[in-house]
């Protein structure tokens, strides 16, 4: 769980945030063994390195991206899109029929290339700090 939780704030950390925001996101951070026996948790190793790190869980026809984070420097390399399309896959099998997640204005971008559109903001917990965005994406029906 510690190599988990510090890949995710390495990976927050390419962006421009403070020692203090991450402190404070990394006291927010829900991840424990619970989530992961809940939730399909999935990693990207190189080597021995763990690279980057998906979490989905599903409620109902919903489901959500709860972690999708990649070590900076394999940043660019293909791992996200390898995450982010194994979530849509997982999800579909799962029976959900549209995805859903929060992030920072810094990775839009990404989500947008992958086909999310913003749907709205919510606050980021973090004091100060600018809302999230919401975005989603509608699933392809899973053949049964």
């Amino acid at each position: 769980m510690d190599a988990i939780r510090s890949l995710i704030v390495a990976s927050m950390s390419h962006w421009d945030h403070g020692a203090g925001y991450l402190a404070e996101a990394e006291g927010l951070m829900s991840l424990d063994v619970d989530d992961l026996e809940r939730d399909e948790a999935f990693v990207v190793a190189v080597g021995a390195e763990l690279a980057a790190f998906g979490r989905v869980s599903v409620s109902g026809r919903v489901a959500e991206i709860e972690e999708l984070h990649v070590l900076p420097r394999w940043i660019g390399q293909g791992f996200g899109r390898a995450l982010f399309e194994h979530a849509v896959q997982s999800a579909s099998q799962r029976g959900a029929v549209r995805l859903r997640w929060t992030t920072e204005q810094n990775a839009v971008g990404f989500y947008e290339r992958m086909g999310g559109r913003t749907i709205g903001s919510e606050a980021s917990g973090i004091v100060g700090e600018d809302p999230l965005t919401v975005m989603e994406l509608a699933l392809p029906r899973n053949p049964a």
